[in-house]
């Protein structure tokens, strides 16, 4: 008895810092079946390979669109499993049209290679079999080749786990209040009849330091305006208010074992100045916390 087979589709994600040049990167792949519904986003886990050819700016490109799509996979995985989509989101129409449209939209520095079909038994097989034909896979452990990326979508689905997606922003735009308003956007809102808790996430294993310096920097500067005098949070289907007492959490990525710390201690120290609880890594605790504060507002 032969195991039956399904129709998926794989793309992949390619960063090209110079399209003249008509040399590329793939830096993730998109692997799904209308058949199943099943979506699945895998990034590659030497990003410091890719950074070497393509440099920070073009990759950060990746990571916006990455995340975007990763956004899009996780409202359709909701509606798959009968989980409601975060709060004011819908489910995406993820499917082949879906790819086949962002590979013709997506012709600058982050590009999508055509869709092509292959046969397989289950989503997690179309993956290895997509990962083979485009990736480079170096035998690390999970945690050493995890990205924000990933974590961030590991945090939704453990967010989802709890009960909470009917709870949740995903990636709400912030504007502080007060004479001198600071713009931010935040990954994660939970909310309730108000804003209860704010979630952002932190790799510091970028090899541009400096670049997760200014930039954990500048978010700094737009809590400290929201502790002061609060903010609004928006999306397209409304706005929130964000009091000055929110809870603010942040889940991050350390360096690797042996890297320079610097960076990271600095924002540590930062954390602690806005009040802001932070985790290494553990999405789970991070979905407990949430949990805990939407039953004490109940």
């Amino acid at each position: 008895m032969t195991d039956t087979k399904h129709r998926y589709v794989y793309s992949a994600v390619r960063v090209v810092p110079r399209p003249a040049a008509a040399e590329f990167a793939n830096v993730a792949v998109i692997v799904g079946s209308e058949t199943t519904g099943e979506w699945s986003l895998h990034q590659a886990d030497d990003e410091a390979r890719i950074r070497r050819f393509c440099g920070a700016e073009a990759l950060t490109a990746a990571h916006d669109f990455l995340n975007h799509v990763g956004a899009e996979i996780d409202l359709a995985a909701f509606a798959l499993e009968d989980d409601l989509p975060p709060r004011g989101e819908r489910a995406a129409g993820v499917g082949e049209e879906w790819l086949r449209s962002l590979a013709r939209s997506m012709m600058h520095v982050v590009q999508l290679s055509p869709p092509r079909p292959l046969l397989a038994a289950d989503l997690s097989t179309a993956v290895q079999l997509a990962v083979s034909n485009l990736l480079v896979e170096p035998d690390v452990p999970r945690s050493r080749g995890m990205t924000k990326t990933r974590l961030v979508s590991d945090l939704r689905r453990s967010f989802a786990a709890r009960g909470l997606a009917s709870h949740l922003l995903v990636r709400p735009e912030l504007t502080t209040n007060g004479r001198h308003p600071y713009e931010a956007v935040a990954d994660m809102a939970l909310i309730d009849e108000r804003v209860l808790q704010l979630t952002q996430t932190w790799s510091f294993r970028s090899e541009d330091q400096r670049l997760v310096s200014r930039s954990t920097r500048a978010w700094a500067w737009s809590m400290r305006s929201l502790r002061e005098s609060g903010a609004v949070l928006r999306l397209a289907t409304g706005e929130w208010s964000v009091p000055p007492d929110v809870d603010l959490q942040v889940v991050c990525i350390p360096p690797d074992e042996g890297a320079n710390r610097d960076v990271y201690q600095e924002a540590l120290a930062i954390f602690e100045d806005i009040d802001a609880h932070h985790v290494e890594l553990d999405v789970d605790t991070a979905a407990a916390r949430a949990a805990r504060l939407l039953d004490r507002s109940s």
